[in-house]
This record gives structure tokens, sequence and C-alpha cells, in this order.
């Protein structure tokens, strides 16, 4: 997106970029390895990812606005701890907020460079990020074994089985290349050729790893993944 600005030097703007998504990773890196949560531990990383934002002039209060998405995303992964499944939301509702740290990152870009409005509209990138968040999760289905990560095709192998989530998947898939081939239809901007490619080739690798992710013993690594040892218990 940054080469779209027409900036010459960019490395500050990266810097900045750079340290919001460390402070979010910060986050996420700690409900992926704990199960038992130090609440005032999720402050200081929360208060940490409100401080990087300081570095847009983006002040406290108005930092808690911009990063309502991660809030929510945040209130996903806790509900884990108290049983609630990730499939109880719809595809689309979960996968929105799972993209958050790009959408955010994105606004910043946006917020930096109010002209690339004119070329592209935030708006424009929803289903790319919904099918790279997609992806992300098959990719990582088996890192996910060993984490207390909310994927949402593995809580789907467990408690509604592999063929129906399978189809679920391939479904929303089919929802995405349909949206995709509207946007084509209806672009406004040559610059929306640049997110149909890549929508559609991130659609061609995501169909692949949703096939190979279900061959094998996966159902069998699925059931012994360290997130229902905690998640099932009574």
């Amino acid at each position: 997106m940054l080469q779209l600005t027409g900036a010459t030097d960019q490395s500050e703007d990266l810097h900045r970029l750079k340290q919001v998504q460390t402070s979010i990773y910060a986050l996420d890196q700690y409900l992926e390895s704990t199960w038992q949560i130090d609440h005032s531990h999720i402050n200081q990383l929360w208060n940490g990812i409100l401080t990087s934002l300081k570095n847009f002039d983006i002040n406290f209060p108005d930092a808690t606005i911009w990063c309502d998405e991660i809030n929510r995303y945040l209130h996903h992964e806790l509900e884990l701890r108290v049983k609630k499944s990730p499939l109880r939301f719809t595809m689309r509702y979960y996968y929105y907020y799972k993209s958050c740290d790009i959408k955010l990152l994105r606004k910043l870009i946006y917020y930096m460079y109010p002209s690339l409005k004119t070329h592209l509209a935030e708006s424009d990138w929803l289903q790319f990020d919904l099918i790279t968040e997609i992806y992300d999760d098959l990719d990582d289905l088996f890192e996910d074994c060993n984490t207390y990560n909310a994927n949402y095709f593995l809580f789907g192998v467990k408690f509604i089985g592999s063929d129906k989530i399978y189809e679920k998947f391939d479904e929303f898939l089919g929802v995405m290349e349909r949206e995709v081939m509207l946007m084509k239809k209806e672009q406004l901007s040559h610059h929306m050729d640049e997110i149909i490619i890549k929508c559609l080739s991130h659609l061609e690798l995501t169909r692949a790893y949703l096939s190979k992710q279900i061959e094998g013993d996966f159902e069998e690594r699925i059931n012994k993944a360290l997130i229902f040892t905690e998640f099932l218990k009574n």
C-alpha cells in the first residue's frame, strides 16, 4: 500500500507501523500461550498497543476507539476461557474481527496518506482480508494444536465434523469468489486490479490448503489439540 503514496522515504512510517504490529503481536502471543489469564498483564499489553499509537499523534482516548476491533477480537479469545466456541459466530463475522491487526495498520496508513482514498477505499480490502485470514487458520492448523488459539477450522473438525466444516469453508470461499468477481465487474479504479488479482490468487491457495489439511491422520492430531484439554474440562 505504501507504494501507492509516492513517498520517497518511508523508513520512519514503517518503523512506527512496526511498533504497533509488535505490540499487537505481544498480546496475541500471550493469549496463545496462556490459558489462566492474568488480567493485570492483559491490561499492560493492551496499554502497550494504545501507547504505540502516540507515534501517530493519536491520544489515549482516541486510541481506544481506533482499537475497538482489536478489543472485540481480544474478548473473543478471552471467551474461550468460559467455554464459548468460535463456531457460534458466522465465518464472515469471526474472520472480520480476526483480521483486526491488519485493518488497524491499514487504517493508520490511510491516516498518514489521506490521498490514498482516491485510489482505493478501506472497504475495498474486505474480501482480501477475509480470504487471507482463512488461509492463515488453515496454514496454522497443526501449529495451533499446540497453542490456545481459537482456530475456527480446528473447532469445526472437533465439534461438527470434518465433512461439515469442509463444506462450510468451501461454501464461504465460493461466496468470496462471487464477491470478488462482482468487484471485477464494477471496479471504478485500475488499482482495484491489484486487489482482485491478490484475492483470486489467495483463493486458489486457500482452496488447495483446505483439501490438503484433511488428509491422513489430521482428525487424530486435532482431537489431541492442547486447547481442548482445557476447553472440555468440566
